[in-house]
């Protein structure tokens, strides 16, 4: 598994036959590149169109949802509701509630056998992360490690791609010219 991150568009279409032809990890770190990031995707022969999103019911969690559902993807949502809402997503969605450091990941992906895996759940309040240090690693890099070991253990005929979505806001810290974009410089 290789590890990338994408600051701009330029790097995303460089690195596109990569994402084809193998499993990469996208850090997606400014909002304006994410859909990029899906338009790109969605060229790509994934297989099938099992997708599984990790904070799917907080605010990017649950509009990824719909377009995705609007695609045609079959998607299965995981969130431990900390953050996020039911409310976010459409009444028929297969939500499976759980804290994504949770060893029953492994059995949703087994359930799912999902070919693109979104992964947004995290632990988002900066108040904690500064009280907290400890919790808030523990849930941001422990959860992420057992969702891509628990993508290591799958045996599915085509490698499950995987995009790691993550907040530009604390990149910015506190910019110069609001709204920050892709040319704001990163401090």
């Amino acid at each position: 598994m290789a590890w990338t991150s994408i600051d701009n568009l330029d790097e995303l279409i460089n690195i596109a036959d990569q994402i084809r032809n193998g499993r990469i990890v996208l850090a997606v770190n400014q909002p304006k590149l994410f859909d990029d990031c899906l338009r790109k995707i969605e060229g790509f022969d994934i297989g099938s169109k099992n997708v599984l999103v990790t904070g799917a019911a907080g605010f990017i969690g649950s509009h990824l949802v719909d377009r995705l559902i609007a695609d045609g993807f079959e998607v299965t949502g995981l969130d431990d509701l900390s953050s996020g809402s039911y409310e976010n997503l459409p009444s028929d969605f297969d939500l499976r509630v759980m804290d994504v450091r949770s060893s029953d990941v492994r059995q949703v992906l087994a359930e799912v056998q999902p070919t693109l895996v979104f992964h947004l759940a995290a632990q988002i309040s900066v108040s904690i992360s500064a009280r907290e240090p400890k919790y808030d690693a523990d849930v941001n890099i422990s959860g992420a490690l057992n969702l891509l070991d628990g993508i290591r253990e799958l045996s599915t005929e085509k490698s499950t791609k995987i995009v790691y979505v993550t907040s530009g806001g604390t990149a910015y810290g506190d910019p110069e010219i609001v709204p920050a974009d892709e040319s704001t410089p990163i401090r």
